[in-house]
């Protein structure tokens, strides 16, 4: 993934665009927890959440 040709996309630009949309997914993901359908469904989000912060916390334990 990593090139210099202008316009093209770099390493760097991968992780950022993966970060995005790892903060949008969180955001969805917490306005329908409240809404969630049963406790499974709630645990279940609950827990890609964390996931998800974890990830974008890499110093922290999961």
């Amino acid at each position: 993934m990593m090139t210099t040709k202008q316009g093209e996309a770099t390493e760097s630009d991968f992780y950022s665009v993966v970060r995005v949309d790892l903060d949008r997914l969180r955001t969805e993901i917490k306005k329908v927890i409240p809404r969630a359908g049963d406790k499974m469904a709630s645990y279940h989000l609950k827990d890609r959440d964390q996931r998800i912060a974890s990830l974008l916390k890499p110093n922290s334990s999961m």
